[in-house]
């Protein structure tokens, strides 16, 4: 061979590296791209109808799997340099109870027996607003104060002040109710609740109401949280996850965009559980793995009888974050979620107008799961049985059809990638399939975070640390009561009034306040 020869061969080879590499680029941009015409203009549900969904309009032709391992770098883009501005915070203003609105006596006068021999001098009276729906009405509390002409000494006697969440707050318990359940049950903006107020004749401060509900829920409510975790750690399998809750900086920090902290949820969701549902939630500044180990650090299993094996298991997501927990507290097992693995397919099957295997693994993926709704009505102990039959050779086959895909395909292609994700967790996918009462997905901790998705989408951040601890505790709450069937309305306005009557905050003294069913009998 000629040097021309081989300059040319060499030339030839260096073309075809790169039309490779350029192809694969081009696979990937236009997989991205139809991401995002998805997201946009395609229906969210992940329904199995995939060659015929309306997102279909904007598909490529048939995605062809490229042989390739180089992939040209994404490109870096510029940061936006962050400017600092000193601004003043406005005063709050005063609020001043409207003398138009109606107002509602009740005297708390000293008994017939006690009042004998005094003569009535006066008395104290105090104003609050509070809400009846679609009205506001102003509470008045009378208390007649008595003195004995004759024995002077004595001093005054009547009735002391009812305890309240905000001792001489303008706030009655039942408005304090309104705002939090408007912000985090129905998810309406503190400022759109003032609104409302303002329109029925009232104007509130935003700092006041927020101040209020801050107070209420780091103050009063959270030992009904510690007494929720206590119960909930008393289960052996859990559900974990995480997300977004943007958190406005630090004043005077410079920095003009809002934090991604975070609001994790724990629950139980077992099939068949013995113990009422509850729903927790909890804030912290970052994502870190190490906010899930403190939490779950003293997760341990309860050496139940039924159950012989001392091992706790944590439905989560294959996320890093997770990895430290698994290795400080080995008798925390992973169960890991198939729909997340079956998205991955799904993603990639939604691209192409013909089928091929990602249409097929969606297919053996949904099979799992209608025989767990087949089998969502047996018992814990059937359940098991069929799935250590039934379940276990249909993963084998699922197993098998991954791993002989994979070898076919560059190590960088989105579905060798989506199998890989699959296969080098197997043991965690599989591992349902241990106990009866586990299931395939961690679907019921993304539905319990949607509801702070909604929140978020609507009131957009929280206005800082405490406001966050504070949205969790009222998620928490307010979630739990919902999934028992209590009105959390009806709920937390009795339990505002009952807290401030109770002397202690451990267990024994709010676990009959709990929002969960059979409360009364723990």
């Amino acid at each position: 061979m000629t040097e021309l020869d081989t300059q040319q061969a060499q030339i030839i080879e260096r073309q075809a590296s790169q039309i490779k590499s350029q192809a694969f680029q081009i696979e990937k941009l236009t997989r991205e791209l139809l991401l995002l015409k998805n997201r946009l203009f395609g229906r969210s549900s992940e329904a199995a109808d995939l060659l015929t969904v309306q997102g279909q309009l904007f598909a490529p032709p048939a995605t062809v799997e490229v042989d390739s391992s180089a992939s040209a770098p994404a490109p870096i883009l510029p940061r936006t340099p962050k400017t600092s501005t000193d601004q003043k915070p406005k005063p709050a203003k005063r609020e001043v109870i409207p003398a138009h609105l109606p107002r509602e006596d009740r005297v708390l006068d000293l008994p017939e027996s006690v009042k004998a021999g005094l003569v009535k001098i006066g008395e104290d009276t105090s104003e609050r607003l509070s809400y009846v729906p679609g009205t506001i009405i102003v509470l008045r509390t009378i208390r007649p104060r008595y003195a004995n002409p004759k024995h002077v000494d004595a001093g005054v006697q009547q009735m002391p002040v009812p305890p309240s969440i905000i001792p001489g707050g303008l706030f009655d318990e039942s408005i304090i109710t309104e705002f939090a359940i408007n912000k985090f049950a129905d998810h309406i903006p503190l400022s759109r609740g003032i609104d409302r107020f303002a329109r029925l004749g009232v104007d509130l401060a935003l700092s006041t109401v927020s101040e209020n509900l801050l107070t209420t829920a780091t103050v009063w409510l959270n030992p009904l949280i510690n007494a929720l975790w206590i119960l909930l750690k008393q289960r052996t399998s859990l559900h974990v996850d995480e997300t977004v809750f943007p958190t406005l900086p630090e004043r005077g920090s410079g920095d003009r965009q809002t934090q991604k902290t975070r609001l994790w949820t724990y629950l139980n969701d077992g099939l068949n559980d013995l113990g009422p549902p509850i729903i927790l939630f909890h804030y912290t500044d970052t994502k870190a793995g190490a906010h899930i180990q403190k939490m779950l650090s003293d997760w341990k299993h309860p050496n139940d009888t039924a159950c012989p094996k001392t091992d706790c298991y944590l439905h989560a997501d294959a996320a890093s974050n997770y990895e430290a927990l698994y290795r400080q507290l080995p008798h925390i097992l992973p169960v890991n979620c198939w729909a997340h693995a079956r998205r991955k397919f799904y993603a990639i099957a939604k691209e192409s107008r013909t089928k091929i295997f990602a249409h097929d693994a969606v297919e053996a993926i949904d099979t799992l799961f209608a025989d767990e709704r087949e089998w969502a009505s047996l018992s814990n102990e059937a359940r098991y049985t069929l799935r250590q039959t039934e379940a276990i050779a249909k993963l084998s086959k699922i197993h098998a059809m991954m791993s002989e895909k994979l070898i076919t395909l560059s190590p960088n292609s989105p579905t060798s990638q989506a199998i890989s994700y699959l296969l080098k967790r197997w043991d965690n996918f599989t591992r349902y399939t241990e106990r009866g009462d586990l299931v395939l997905s961690n679907n019921a901790a993304e539905r319990a975070l949607r509801k702070a998705a909604l929140g978020r989408k609507n009131f957009l951040f929280a206005g800082n640390e405490r406001g966050g601890e504070a949205a969790a505790i009222f998620y928490s709450l307010i979630e739990t009561a919902k999934a028992n069937g209590i009105n959390p309305n009806e709920w937390l306005l009795n339990t505002l009034r009952e807290l401030p009557k109770r002397r202690g905050s451990s267990f024994q003294d709010v676990k009959d306040l709990l929002p969960i069913k059979g409360a009364e009998r723990l």
